[in-house]
């Protein structure tokens, strides 16, 4: 059982399921904050910080507060300001150790592990710091400290249920369910009227698969607290997976009358998602309007006039919440997620920025930015920020199903798997994390593992996605009728889906039968005419000797979007081909100008300068492309091959096209590319041998020149001179033509 999915246990309950007028807000505060008024609390707290900004307490209490609510970022910041305005302070240091000591980043780890050791100088064997060195410990991989760790907690504090907790985690990631249970009985008969630890044994029993026990746990700890919100949430999850949709609607009534505000909305959240749209959206509504400061209900609300297209709604509400609190994060946000889909991303990174100012650990504002990095094409930038947010929240699936696309269409696979792996383990039978899973295993060639997933999946929902992994994996096992009939069944539930248009045409072409493929792409277009079929259609043209017709298709593409990007690249390249220099930088001009990052665009745009013999101009876009994409074949490629042209820059070429070997080590063209800058390092033997492989794959003129270069500089004339009247007859025009005959005349 993985980790990520473990500490779950550990880390729920690990905070507890549960100037004079500076002094009045902060008891004004503290009172509201036992009577469980959260909202209230924290806005008493931070007028004591704004009248009394170097008061360490009323920095303190906020943090216990947006603790309270859940904001661990906030409540990290806020226990650390306490701790900078007063290093002694001992409480706020336990508490940020205890904060980070469940993230995921080993740099807030290892603070966390040092916080703990300090607060031990002055408390030793205080349970609760050893808990939090253990948490750190654990999740760091240092297992043996962390049962070390513990284990003395336990001994010094026989009842310390978060000890309890971590070390029943270890023992389940162990394989040892019999342990962890026997640690959890033993915590709560300890304490046998502790609502959390009959909680935490119903979340054991509700891992391991026993929903009856996790249940009997449940309602014990309701009868010791009827109120008891966690436990009410927990039974509602576990009616929720068991069906009972009368009993979950129940749960959440009771749980929507508690005082906490955050779970106010949680019954309108149930009729949403039950399909009772309408009705969700009144009850909260109804909600925000008899209280306009819950936050969690106000969030509820525009994410749900979202999901229904209702911008104008949403824009109106954030619009009101920020005229009131500018620095408002969670509208923010929100507003920020508009602007990204509206393409207002300058507006949305600026709001980001402020966003991360004030929460630096906000898992959904490095989503956000990471969408905006997307939307520019800074896929570097794009993963960077997804990790983040899945180090600040583990279960954000869209941020980790996204992390794996992006390193699957890289090629990266075993991280893919990695990445997957470390999802928490209730979100792995989630449809779309099967999905996913079952690409990437396809894709590793893990036939009979992506087998099971793709009927695990089919057994939940037949959907397109599944029917195309199903149709994918007959095609590899040579089933071509069956494996039509499922991607023709995948069509017809996603018809504008070009992927698996393309799959039913790649099975004709298996069985040697390009023309039926070519003819089902048409047949589709003629029912679903739109850019990207057209340009489906084009790229099996070119695929199949047909360069004219797939012009066509990519104009036709064009006609039908005169925005898709696509077509206009590869159309551009075509024009490139015959030498048609206007029509291809017409072409890739407005697709710049829509994304000045599109780094396909920006490569057709390198290749048109060098065509046209502006190699500098070529030079400084194939280095602005390495900028935004470190690991583009074409731009590392060409590149190299410009540099190779100046004894300056010879050596730097040569590292360019070692690099293009590792990334692309099957391609052709990397051999002439390396084989090129070796020429021009005057090592001829060695170039040679690698200009000969080149030329065995790629009969173009421009390699031919090459390797009839190598040939006469290592003294075989011969077949130099064979290879130079090849090449001169596929093109004398190109620039490489007039070098390699004034070296076959014997100039220097």
């Amino acid at each position: 059982m993985m980790k990520s999915a473990l500490v779950a246990l550990s880390v729920v309950l690990l905070f507890g399921c549960g100037g004079s007028s500076s002094n009045r807000m902060l008891e004004s505060g503290k009172r509201h904050f036992e009577q469980k008024e959260y909202d209230r609390a924290i806005l008493e707290f931070k007028n004591a910080v704004q009248v009394a900004p170097k008061n360490a307490e009323a920095h303190y209490q906020l943090g216990l507060a947006h603790l309270a609510v859940g904001d661990d970022g906030l409540a990290a910041g806020d226990f650390r300001r306490a701790t900078e305005l007063n290093p002694h302070y001992t409480e706020a240091q336990l508490k940020r150790a205890q904060i980070l000591s469940t993230t995921t980043d080993a740099v807030l780890l290892s603070d966390a592990e040092t916080l703990a050791r300090a607060v031990l100088e002055v408390r030793p064997g205080d349970a609760d710091t050893l808990q939090a060195l253990g948490m750190a410990e654990y999740r760091r991989g240092s297992t043996k400290r962390a049962i070390e760790h513990f284990t003395e907690a336990l001994s010094r504090s026989p009842g310390h249920l978060k000890a309890s907790l971590g070390l029943a985690a270890i023992r389940l990631e162990q394989r040892d369910a019999l342990a962890a249970e026997r640690i959890l009985k033993a915590a709560a008969a300890t304490a046998p009227h502790s609502v959390d630890a009959q909680i935490a044994l119903a979340r054991l029993y509700s891992i391991t698969g026993d929903p009856g026990q996790a249940e009997e746990h449940l309602r014990r700890a309701l009868e010791f607290d009827p109120l008891n919100a966690p436990a009410m949430l927990d039974l509602a999850r576990l009616q929720a997976n068991q069906g009972k949709k009368d009993a979950i609607e129940q749960t959440l009534q009771r749980l929507s009358t508690l005082p906490e505000a955050s779970y106010r909305s949680l019954h309108a959240v149930f009729l949403f998602e039950t399909g009772n749209r309408e009705a969700s959206i009144a009850e909260l509504e109804d909600l925000y309007r008899k209280d306009p400061q819950n936050r969690e209900v106000r969030t509820r609300l525009v994410d749900e006039y979202l999901s229904m297209n209702r911008v104008d709604r949403a824009t109106e509400v954030l619009t009101v919440a920020l005229q009131t609190t500018p620095m408002d994060a969670d509208a923010l946000e929100q507003r920020c997620q508009i602007f990204i889909d509206s393409g207002r991303l300058d507006e949305a990174e600026r709001d980001l920025l402020l966003v991360l100012r004030s929460r630096p650990y906000s898992a959904r504002g490095h989503y956000l930015f990471a969408q905006v990095h997307r939307s520019r094409g800074r896929i570097s930038s794009y993963r960077k920020e997804l990790l983040a947010a899945l180090q600040y929240d583990p279960r954000l699936l869209n941020a980790r199903l996204e992390l794996s696309q992006s390193l699957r269409n890289e090629g990266v696979m075993k991280e893919a798997l990695t990445t997957l792996n470390r999802m928490p383990e209730d979100q792995k039978s989630a449809l779309p994390a099967i999905v996913e899973r079952n690409w990437v295993l396809l894709a590793l060639g893990e036939t009979e593992l992506a087998q099971r997933g793709i009927e695990q999946g089919l057994k939940l929902k037949v959907t397109a996605p599944l029917l195309t992994e199903d149709g994918l994996m007959k095609l590899r096992q040579g089933q071509m009728e069956p494996a039509r009939a499922a991607l023709e069944k995948a069509l017809a539930l996603a018809p504008q889906d070009t992927d698996i248009l393309d799959a039913i045409a790649t099975s004709f072409a298996i069985a040697k039968q390009p023309g039926r493929a070519i003819d089902r792409i048409r047949r589709h277009i003629a029912e679903q005419n739109s850019a990207p079929m057209n340009h489906l259609l084009g790229s099996w043209l070119e695929r199949t000797g047909d360069p004219a017709g797939a012009r066509l298709a990519y104009a036709a593409a064009i006609k039908a979007d005169p925005n898709f990007a696509p077509s206009h690249i590869l159309a551009a390249r075509l024009d490139l081909v015959n030498r048609r220099w206007d029509s291809a930088r017409g072409l890739l001009a407005p697709v710049l100008a829509a994304n000045p990052l599109n780094v396909d665009a920006l490569v057709g745009e390198g290749m048109l300068e060098e065509e046209t013999g502006n190699f500098p101009a070529a030079i400084k876009i194939y280095r602005k492309i390495l900028e935004i994409a470190p690991n583009n074949v074409a731009a590392l490629n060409n590149l190299s091959v410009r540099l190779c042209e100046s004894p300056a820059t010879v050596e730097e070429a040569l590292e360019l096209a070692i690099r293009v070997q590792e990334l692309a080590p099957d391609d052709p063209a990397v051999n002439d590319t390396i084989g090129w800058a070796y020429f021009n390092k005057g090592v001829y033997k060695t170039a040679l041998n690698y200009l000969v492989r080149a030329a065995a794959h790629d009969k173009s003129a421009r390699v031919q020149y090459h390797l009839a270069m190598a040939y006469f500089k290592t003294g075989d004339k011969t077949q130099g001179t064979a290879t130079l009247l090849a090449a001169q007859k596929l093109d004398p025009n190109l620039p490489e033509a007039a070098r390699a005959r004034k070296i076959a005349s014997g100039a220097p």
